[in-house]
């Protein structure tokens, strides 16, 4: 008759009635209690040591350690994926170094709660348990140590151990369940270029922008009679389509009187529409090109994502381009001018926005 061999506890783990990790406790060990901002760590108390999180909207800032009266900050230095990559304290730096899923040496771990995409890894496994200690995902293994409950038919996707669809450099999955999409992959290749707005803005606006906006008026009417004509027009005359790729390309607003419209998709993909054009119809002498018909039509021709997460005009300014968020068949939120705007900076240009609180037709 064998006997197995006795199996220690190395760490217990308690949640609270919403299914949060509020108490992880180590052998040995007094227990580590967790304090959540909205889904995000925010404070672990262990005795009379107690470490705090500082940041701004999605943006990791610094660290704070109190014990006693004795308190100490250290400034966290972040990628976009809110990856902790060096940490600063009063005396020097200490760099951070992840593999592409995340797993890192042991070492320097009180220097920061916070690692990989900005989560903490468990003190005894060094997993990382996502979603408020929803799942744990293995960094060595590179993957989940346990099914998604919405998988294989749900959101999770038919891999139910598959992290981030196996693209962990593109995307993050800070809830355990899907992962999200990085808006700001386009962004990599920026030289001399003030990036760090836009990681704030693309962080503050991350959750807006995930789903495509919503065409407002995409039903039978004759905005859609005017959007087929548009559609047929820009067919025969594809010069009027533009995929903004560089500086040069913008050379397609050549005047200062004019507008041009344009949409930007889940991708990052600016097309610029210009106008107005010659209608079909012998009773009207023009029309206007609908964004809707920029968005469908730059879909099939270029090959982009037909998602779009923000459209409006834009016009060329004495100091470089002003972006206003003008549209009615889709309807914006005034902040994602901040994604068209950023668009443009990166390409090496001075560019603006505005915010109109009425819109006019698209």
């Amino acid at each position: 008759m064998s006997i197995s061999p006795r199996k220690n506890v190395l760490c217990r783990y308690r949640y609270d009635p919403l299914d949060r990790l509020v108490n992880c406790a180590p052998s040995d060990e007094n227990g580590i209690q967790r304090f959540y901002f909205r889904s995000r760590l925010a404070t672990e108390i262990q005795d009379a040591v107690q470490r705090s999180i500082f940041q701004h909207d999605n943006q990791l800032l610094a660290q704070r350690r109190r014990e006693d009266a004795e308190v100490g900050t250290t400034l966290l230095a972040t990628d976009q994926q809110r990856s902790v990559l060096n940490v600063l304290d009063a005396n020097r730096t200490h760099p951070f170094a992840y593999t592409p899923y995340g797993h890192r040496p042991p070492g320097n771990g009180l220097l920061s709660l916070l690692g990989f995409n900005g989560e903490r890894a468990d003190p005894v496994t060094g997993h990382y348990l996502l979603g408020m200690g929803y799942r744990a995902f293995n960094p060595v293994l590179m993957c989940f140590n346990s099914p998604d409950e919405l998988s294989p038919f749900g959101r999770g996707g038919i891999n139910s151990y598959a992290y981030c669809l196996n693209d962990p450099i593109n995307r993050t999955d800070p809830s355990g369940h899907f992962p999200l999409a990085r808006l700001i992959k386009p962004f990599k290749s920026l030289k001399n270029q003030i990036v760090r707005p836009y990681y704030i803005v693309a962080s503050k606006f991350r959750s807006a922008t995930s789903k495509p906006l919503i065409n407002q008026q995409d039903q039978p009417n004759t905005n859609l009679v005017e959007d087929a004509l548009a559609t047929a027009y820009l067919k025969k005359n594809p010069a009027n389509m533009t995929l903004i790729t560089n500086k040069e390309s913008l050379n397609v607003i050549r005047s200062i009187k004019l507008q041009h419209k344009f949409v930007l998709t889940r991708d990052n993909q600016l097309i610029i529409g210009s106008g107005p054009f010659p209608n079909p119809n012998p009773n009207i002498n023009t029309f206007e090109l609908k964004h809707s018909a920029i968005a469908r039509i730059a879909a099939s021709d270029f090959q982009v994502d037909d998602n779009i997460v923000s459209t409006g005009v834009i016009a060329k300014t004495p100091g470089g381009y002003l972006i206003t968020n003008d549209s009615g068949h889709y309807k914006p939120a005034p902040e994602t001018n901040a994604l068209a705007k950023f668009k443009l900076r990166s390409l090496g240009v001075n560019a603006t926005s505005k915010n109109h609180e009425i819109r006019s037709g698209s």
